[in-house]
């Protein structure tokens, strides 16, 4: 599993922990710039980080929490 960049959660909050987020932006190991859903059924190649990340809001709805940044490369397989 990838590390991720996150926010830290305010201790004093009653939520529980949340899943991780159901999609990660960052670069493979070639240094393109992917956004993969952490199952792998979807996600795709960018121009930049910037498209990544617009591609993965408007996948999920932008909600809050939806989209992470990773700081290790990612693998994202195409098939």
């Amino acid at each position: 599993m990838n590390p991720v960049i996150s926010m830290p959660i305010d201790p004093h909050s009653s939520q529980q922990a949340r899943p991780a987020a159901p999609f990660r932006v960052g670069q493979d190991g070639d240094g393109r710039r992917i956004a993969v859903e952490t199952g792998g059924r979807a996600g795709g190649l960018f121009r930049n980080q910037r498209d990544a990340i617009h591609y993965a809001c408007a996948v999920t709805g932008c909600r809050p929490d939806e989209v992470a940044l990773a700081v290790e490369p990612l693998n994202f397989r195409v098939s």
